[in-house]
């Protein structure tokens, strides 16, 4: 895997509220050790949660995201102008689901095995326990919780560009815990894939 670009975009809500900030981050960020394995860990996560298969609303006066996605693809917007953009269409969302909380949005373009790919994963904390290492005192701290990928969607880039069928996948969780999430695949214009000859062949 090469990861080509990467950044965070932050969202602040807390449960039970419809205020919702953005917290943009304003460049890139650094394609280092650990930005390497959390792709890593991210794509093992996904595959083994990834079941449902669609592709991008063609209504883009109500969805905006495949606009944003083709001004990104033609470099009429930059990696940094596209997730910010994405993270506010997600904001829009978010003031509508109330139990809904916000976190850290990670933007992941990266190759794989020849083709590219574009992965949108939203991510919450949770609260661990840690050591000073020089007073071995215990501490809390804050982790990303990259076990529980309560939102998240690839793109087949490659497949989008040339209309092939389905080029997204993502994850759809079960009842109520569906309905706390699908703003984010409503943001995203997430649209379910019906063919059963495709269904049929990917059961297999």
């Amino acid at each position: 895997m090469e990861i080509k670009e990467a950044i965070v975009q932050g969202i602040a809500k807390e449960a039970n509220s419809a205020e919702v900030t953005a917290k943009p981050r304003q460049h890139t960020s650094p394609i280092d050790a650990q930005m390497t394995k959390l792709a890593a860990d991210l794509l093992e996560v996904y595959g083994k949660g990834t079941s449902n298969y669609g592709t991008l609303s063609t209504d883009l006066e109500t969805y905006a995201f495949p606009r944003h996605l083709q001004r990104y693809m033609e470099g009429q917007q930059d990696f940094i102008a596209f997730s910010q953009a994405t993270a506010n269409l997600v904001v829009a969302e978010l003031k509508g689901s109330l139990l809904a909380t916000g976190g850290f949005y990670v933007f992941l373009r990266y190759m794989n095995q020849g083709t590219d790919w574009l992965l949108v994963v939203g991510l919450k904390t949770k609260e661990m326990t840690s050591i000073d290492e020089d007073s071995l005192d215990l501490r809390a701290a804050l982790t990303l919780d990259i076990q529980h990928l309560h939102e998240a969607a690839r793109i087949d880039l490659d497949k989008w560009n040339q209309g092939v069928q389905p080029y997204l996948s993502f994850i759809k969780r079960s009842g109520r815990q569906d309905d706390v999430t699908k703003y984010f695949r409503k943001a995203l214009g997430c649209t379910d894939y019906t063919d059963a000859k495709f269904n049929t062949e990917t059961a297999t």
